[in-house]
């Protein structure tokens, strides 16, 4: 919920989203899905960030589930190189 009420108090002030989140599906207060059905909801037409996805979740239905979401853009497992990491494509 405190990422979803960032975005808001961003949007809200008139300040621009970043240019990509890092989100992991595992959180405390509220899981990667439900962030990203909110966010695909209430942010992503208009005023939108690209979603990496790092998670240890190695479950291929995740990993589907995850991309199909318009605004991720890629699904890494950790661990993961930085090699990896600086080779994503936004």
């Amino acid at each position: 919920m405190q990422g979803i009420k960032l975005l808001k108090d961003r949007i809200n002030r008139g300040v621009n989203l970043p240019a990509f989140i890092i989100l992991d599906l595992v959180m405390p207060l509220m899981n990667g899905f439900d962030f990203l059905e909110i966010y695909e909801r209430d942010f992503f037409k208009n005023n939108f960030s690209n979603i990496i996805v790092l998670t240890s979740s190695i479950h291929e239905l995740d990993k589907r589930k995850a991309l199909n979401y318009k605004c991720v853009k890629t699904y890494m497992v950790k661990p993961f190189s930085i090699r990896d990491f600086l080779n994503i494509h936004i």
